[in-house]
């Protein structure tokens, strides 16, 4: 017997399905790549940075605090020669019920930030611009099959200001 080229990475994806999301054995629409699936959009704070996340209807990605040792946490890590940020505040979790296991996910629009450390300085940048690198990791998931994990990393250049903003809310 012949299987299809989509047939076989759909059965394989099934199979990698780390987050036991399977609902049934009926046949889903053509799934996304998985580097698809989220899209970001990066945005200056008065000295930080909001990563909004933008998750494709149908999938879901594991919260930052993953619900069992095998699943793949949600991580934004934000690197700059230029300032120091404190770790990135996450919103709550969003629980997803299949059967009878919730899960702790992320879905639809979910806003990361990380702020400027309390010592972050901007005294050495004669541009008044700080350059950041952001890399993010998720593993997304529908209701019947997790994909692969991805890693994404993304750069920008934010203002930056003199005056340090204390407790940046997370959304």
């Amino acid at each position: 017997m012949r299987r299809s080229a989509t047939g076989l990475a759909l059965g394989l994806l099934s199979a990698l399905g780390s987050c036991g999301c399977a609902r049934s054995a009926a046949p889903e629409r053509t799934l996304l790549a998985p580097e698809r699936v989220v899209t970001v959009q990066l945005s200056p704070l008065a000295c930080g940075v909001r990563a909004m996340l933008h998750i494709a209807p149908g999938y879901h990605i594991m919260s930052d605090q993953p619900s069992a040792p095998n699943f793949i946490a949600t991580r934004v890590l934000l690197e700059s020669r230029d300032l120091a940020f404190e770790p990135a505040v996450y919103p709550p979790a969003v629980p997803y019920t299949f059967g009878a296991r919730t899960i702790a996910t992320f879905r639809g629009d979910t806003a990361v930030v990380a702020p400027c450390a309390p010592d972050a300085s901007a005294s050495s940048l004669s541009s008044g611009l700080a350059s950041v690198d952001l890399t993010l990791r998720y593993q997304a998931c529908t209701e019947s099959a997790c994909l692969f994990p991805v890693t994404s990393h993304f750069s920008t250049r934010i203002p930056q200001q003199t005056q340090k903003t204390a407790g940046i809310p997370a959304h």
